[in-house]
């Protein structure tokens, strides 16, 4: 099934329905919640991110904890910014030895 976007896109749509007998039930459904679960946290966090970015673009106080969460985020952000630089750089060196050329 696909479902038709406004903007001209299609997405690609599949509904598997496994019976609670079948032999990869359990670990279908173990992974479906896993993946549940962390769609909801990257959600939380985005959601976080968005509300104190837009309560300090208005100039409103945040708290120590909000301070915190953020400095924390960018941290995080920071060292893996700094792992893909590396990760980019290794390539590029491999992309020069087999004579290739790689644009950043």
């Amino acid at each position: 099934m696909a479902k038709k976007k406004d903007d001209n896109t299609v997405q690609r749509v599949e509904k598997h329905i496994i019976n609670e007998n079948h032999e990869l039930y359990k670990l279908l459904n173990y992974y479906t919640f896993l993946s549940k679960n962390l769609y909801n946290y990257a959600n939380y966090q985005l959601r976080q991110v968005l509300i104190l970015t837009s309560k300090l673009k208005e100039g409103k106080e945040i708290t120590f904890e909000q301070h915190e969460y953020l400095n924390g985020i960018n941290a995080k952000v920071d060292k893996f910014n700094e792992l893909r630089e590396v990760n980019f750089q290794k390539a590029k060196q491999r992309a020069i030895e087999q004579g290739k050329e790689l644009n950043k």
